[in-house]
């Protein structure tokens, strides 16, 4: 088989691949009109501390801490998941306790469905 051939069967099996992962996923989000997409910086998990823990923060300021989060992995793929804002930047799950970090979003939100679309680095939360 020549380079010529190889690559445009190289090709075929991508797209081959991609049809079958879109038709796997079925509900996934399209974009439109009334879709907001905003990208995910990563996960956190809640840590859990105690009553009156402090931390550092800003230049020589110590603060209480109410809640404190851990980056945590998070496997490639793509998740829905019911989402509630806590912060700017951060919605929880529900059920699981984990945490989405994004940047930019505005959306708010309170038990909506949405896709987290991740490849392990850097990914993208969809609201419907």
């Amino acid at each position: 088989m020549d380079i010529l051939h190889r690559r445009s069967a190289r090709r075929a099996g991508r797209i081959a691949l991609l049809a079958m992962v879109t038709s796997q996923l079925g509900a996934a989000p399209l974009a439109g009109s009334d879709a907001t997409t905003c990208p995910i910086e990563g996960f956190l998990q809640e840590v859990e501390i105690d009553r009156g823990t402090m931390a550092l923060v800003g230049y020589g300021q110590l603060q209480e801490v109410d809640q404190l989060f851990a980056p945590m992995r998070q496997r490639a793929g793509v998740y829905q998941v019911q989402v509630t804002r806590r912060a700017d930047n951060l919605y929880e799950t529900r059920d699981d306790g984990v945490f989405i970090r994004t940047r930019y979003c505005y959306q708010y939100s309170h038990g909506q469905t949405a896709f987290a679309d991740w490849n392990g680095y850097a990914g993208s939360l969809t609201f419907r």
